[in-house]
């Protein structure tokens, strides 16, 4: 018969542990929530910058549809010809929507 201390020495090795105790789990945790907050922040940051972009550039496009607009006017008048500023959206006749005018006895007509 085999003393107690031969039965122990003869229990098999466990050579990996099977598991993660609870610190590692709550450390891993806790970088995960801590690089999703870090993502976060970043994210809202990068839609605020695109939102202010889109902002920017509608604006310099209004500016340059104004500009047209004034140098058409002035072409109009120089040429004798009435202008109306009928801006249509996704029709394109003349500039940026806009389309000369004849002036007829007073009454202005497509040209």
């Amino acid at each position: 018969m085999l003393c107690p201390e031969e039965k122990e020495s003869r229990k098999p090795v466990r050579l990996f542990q099977r598991g993660y105790t609870l610190v590692e789990l709550m450390v891993v945790v806790t970088v995960i929530m801590v690089l999703s907050t870090i993502g976060m922040f970043a994210y809202k940051r990068a839609i605020a910058y695109a939102k202010e972009t889109v902002c920017k550039t509608n604006l310099e496009t209004l500016v340059g549809v104004i500009e047209k607009e004034k140098r058409w006017e002035e072409i109009c008048r120089k040429n004798g010809v009435g202008f109306s500023a009928r801006i249509t959206p996704g029709v394109s006749s003349g500039i940026a929507g806009l389309s000369p005018m004849r002036s007829v006895g007073g009454i202005f007509s497509p040209g």
